[in-house]
């Protein structure tokens, strides 16, 4: 239904934020806002965790660029496309986001690059066979991406203090 849904640990009242969308498929918190992937139409919106909820666009990538999954940190948005990793300002001020990483193939295969995850310096990635990082602070020039691991269909990707894991799809 593109909507949003909340409930409160323990509680069994919940809200709902009119998505604005419709096809919901990503979403991630900065502890304020709850932001979101629309899959049809490339916006990705946000609201206030507060009343009203009125959603808001962060940013559009236009057309169906297929969204992967999206990760906030910083005042930063960062979401997976069919081309690559995204980043924008969480407060709708870039109406266009910027590329940050290429995806290895350069493919349009939504499958290609599927996980995100960021720590205080690396963004980590699944792409094509291959777990990746990029430095946050060299993010937008793609001779920084390093591979971490060389794995068959590797999914979602999570990260902590002192490793790096990710799910194998298929």
């Amino acid at each position: 239904d593109g909507d949003i849904h909340r409930i409160s640990f323990g509680g069994l009242v919940g809200a709902s934020i009119d998505g604005a969308g419709a096809d919901s498929v990503a979403v991630a918190t900065d502890g304020t806002s709850i932001y979101w992937t629309d899959y049809y139409d490339g916006v990705i919106r946000g609201a206030s965790m507060t009343s009203p909820f009125t959603p808001f666009v962060v940013t559009d990538l236009g057309g169906s660029p297929g969204f992967g999954h999206v990760v906030v940190q910083d005042c930063y948005l960062y979401v997976v496309a069919n081309d690559g990793i995204y980043r924008a300002h969480t407060d709708g001020s870039d109406a266009t986001p910027t590329k940050v990483v290429s995806k290895v193939s350069n493919s349009s295969d939504t499958d290609v690059a599927i996980g995100l995850a960021i720590d205080t310096d690396y963004l980590y990635y699944s792409d094509n066979g291959r777990v990746r990082r990029m430095p946050l602070a060299h993010v937008g020039n793609d001779t920084f991406a390093e591979d971490v691991a060389l794995v068959e269909s590797p999914g979602e990707v999570a990260v902590d203090d002192t490793r790096v894991y990710w799910t194998g799809l298929g």
